[in-house]
């Protein structure tokens, strides 16, 4: 389904609102399951107030270990108002919203990437977890992070 990503995005622009309420839903999981472009935090800055409705459903019937660490790392990666959304999603589905509760999410998302093999996901989640553990001053827990971006591949 990630060949047609680009459709996808370009039916998030249609006239008829079924058909862009599943666009949304599509690439809402090719995103959480695949890293594809639009992410989720491009998904819930679309001006499109229906769009980000159902972003924001599709990721509430997604599995949690799926949808939070998507969600984390959309906080991580996109402007304020995504960020925000992002963060009040993660709230609503009683996760703990701290940059180091956020580092960990994005760390152990990123460490199942690299042993799958799916680095260039991998290094977008474990920068993030760098960034959030940075932001809670957990230098440690960075340095960590770091060692496991200069082992993967691209790095």
């Amino acid at each position: 389904m990630a060949p047609y990503a680009d459709r996808l995005a370009e039916a998030l622009s249609d006239e008829d609102e079924v058909t862009r309420q599943w666009a949304a839903e599509a690439l809402t999981n090719l995103a959480v399951l695949s890293g594809t472009r639009p992410g989720v935090g491009e998904l819930l800055s679309h001006p499109d107030r229906e769009v980000r409705r159902r972003v924001a459903e599709t990721l509430g019937h997604l599995p949690r270990s799926a949808s939070l660490p998507a969600l984390a790392l959309a906080a991580a990666e996109s402007p304020p108002a995504a960020r925000k959304r992002a963060l009040s999603l993660l709230r609503e589905m009683g996760c703990d919203t701290s940059p180091e509760s956020l580092g960990s999410l994005c760390e152990a998302r990123g460490i199942v990437l690299l042993e799958s093999g799916d680095f260039q996901l991998a290094r977008r989640y474990l920068e993030a977890a760098r960034d959030y553990y940075l932001e809670a001053g957990d230098s440690e827990s960075a340095e960590r992070v770091s060692s496991l971006l200069g082992e993967a591949p691209g790095g």
